[in-house]
């Protein structure tokens, strides 16, 4: 890359950092936000009454048999109401849900969100849902903390960022230390409808400069009917397996415990997109990709811990370097109650990639892929949740395109990666029930954790090279399908969790125990 480029991107970021760091601490912001608390307080919560007021900036549970003798305010964060509170309830930013156990003695209050109650709930009071809007002025800084609050706690098609950082840091074998700057999206920007997004970074490892830098116009209701036209340029350390362990996780166990589970590779191009809510929960994408792609290498061996162990080498894309072109389309329905703790609710993609000759690349291939995900509560505290993939593909599939199954969040009882196509069959089930539920309490755990029993059936083949998308599917049948089951301990949300798994196929092998920072799905 050429240093006057090298430049100009890292003026664009560095001033974008700063300008979103003066957004993020300006006393305008909190300010305003602290108005709007206040006035919803004075407007919400019964005046004049002795209760003592209980303030929490998180999601909060009040744990069966728990009592809270007074008001309980939530900030931006979500309530699960099990025991008793002798007072109000006011969420700013948040949804409340009472269940079968829980009792409200005073009125329930939801500004910004939802309020649910369970049919054995009881709720003495009234319950308002409202919105931010009556709780500030129609000055334009109001107007923009209204317009932006809109998006802090919604779900559904539009992947809001909540909390991002603006400093970049990742560690994984092949570029090292990763560090740089990020300017995330913003969906609903203070001025116009552009949205400029990105990152720039350097990895002190493979000694190579990354960047991502894309522009949006978005057209229509900012939410069920947006529309939204788009490109970007990128330079990136790139991977396929993110839907297996993101960033944040791999580089713990990468820094810490010489693990790094990613596969990478280099890819360096241009796209541009357009995509379409039908409704909040369902988007149509239609996106143009010309990448060129090429194998990396390790660059560095060290980790904190880890003794004699090494890192295993980074794959090589062998015959499967060169330019690609391809047109990628998919139809996202995402009505998840919760991005972080998932108690409800759907999510389905269906993907398809088509890279033909015809459209001037080195590669010829058809990818198809349908994710689909579903959350069921049945009961207080018990939850079954089950993720199934099928994918397949038509030509010749290249490594970057593969599908793999084995290891954590797939296959957790077998090793990570032993089983690769160009077709794949994945069931994942959990049963998830809370230990307050059990009636007991283990000592070394704590009095509060989750208990999951899980199983997983899948597999990956490969077709022959003049089989078509549909015959390839043939691979799957009951007798070639592997199958492990096992239990996890976790945090209640399920976010902590160690997990112990075995397959069940006569080849054996002993338990496999693992350690997850995050969901499998």
């Amino acid at each position: 890359m050429h240093t006057l480029l090298k430049l100009s991107l890292f003026v664009t970021f560095f001033i974008g950092f700063l300008q979103s760091q003066s957004f993020a601490f300006g006393t305008e912001k909190n300010g305003d936000e602290q108005d709007i608390i206040a006035n919803a307080e004075r407007k919400y919560l019964s005046a004049g009454s002795p209760e003592k007021l209980y303030r929490y900036y998180h999601d909060e549970t009040v744990e069966e048999g728990r009592e809270i003798d007074g008001h309980l305010m939530v900030i931006k964060g979500n309530l699960a109401v099990h025991g008793k509170i002798d007072g109000d309830v006011l969420v700013v930013w948040g949804n409340v849900k009472v269940y079968n156990t829980g009792y409200v003695d005073g009125n329930i209050t939801s500004v910004g969100g939802k309020v649910d109650v369970y049919d054995n709930g009881v709720v003495r009071g009234g319950m308002l849902e409202t919105n931010i809007k009556n709780l500030v002025g129609k000055d334009r800084t109001a107007s923009r903390i209204f317009r932006k609050s809109l998006i802090k706690d919604r779900y559904g098609t539009i992947p809001v960022h909540r909390d991002a950082e603006n400093v970049v840091f990742k560690y994984n074998r092949v570029e090292g230390t990763f560090l740089g700057l990020q300017l995330p999206k913003q969906y609903i920007p203070d001025i116009g409808h552009f949205s400029l997004y990105g990152f720039l970074g350097y990895g002190f490892g493979s000694e190579k400069t990354r960047f991502q830098l894309g522009l949006d116009r978005w057209f229509l209701s900012p939410f069920r009917y947006r529309m939204e036209l788009g490109a970007e340029v990128h330079s990136l350390t790139d991977t396929k397996d993110l839907w297996r362990i993101p960033y944040t996780e791999n580089t713990l166990a990468a820094l810490f415990f010489r693990e790094d589970f990613l596969n990478y590779f280099q890819r360096e191009g241009f796209s541009f997109h357009i995509s379409q809510n039908l409704s909040q929960y369902l988007l149509g994408r239609v996106e143009y990709r010309n990448d060129d792609y090429a194998s990396l290498t390790n660059s560095v061996s060290w980790s904190l811990f880890g003794g004699d162990k090494i890192f295993r080498p980074n794959p090589s894309l062998g015959n499967f370097t060169g330019n690609m072109r391809s047109v990628y389309g998919e139809l996202y329905l995402d009505s998840r109650d919760n991005l972080n703790f998932t108690t409800t609710g759907w999510y389905a993609r269906l993907s398809s990639e088509v890279s033909s000759s015809a459209l001037g690349g080195d590669f010829s291939f058809n990818r198809y892929l349908v994710d689909i995900r579903h959350y069921q509560p049945i009961a207080t505290g018990e939850n079954v949740n089950f993720r199934l993939m099928l994918g397949t593909s038509q030509g010749t599939l290249p490594v970057q395109r593969s599908f793999d199954v084995g290891g954590i969040s797939t296959l957790r009882g077998f090793r990570w990666d032993e089983f690769s196509g160009n077709a794949m069959f994945l069931l994942n089930a959990e049963y998830r029930i809370h230990s307050r539920i059990l009636g007991s309490e283990l000592p070394l755990l704590g009095e509060y954790f989750s208990l999951i029993l899980f199983t997983d059936l899948g597999n990956a083949w490969r077709g022959a090279a003049d089989e078509n998308a549909v015959e390839r599917l043939n691979g799957l049948t009951l007798r070639t399908l592997k199958n492990d089951v096992g239990f996890a301990i976790a945090d209640p949300r399920g976010d902590y969790r160690l997990n112990v798994a075995k397959r069940t196929d006569s080849s054996g092998g002993g338990f496999v125990l693992t350690f997850r920072v995050s969901q499998p799905f």
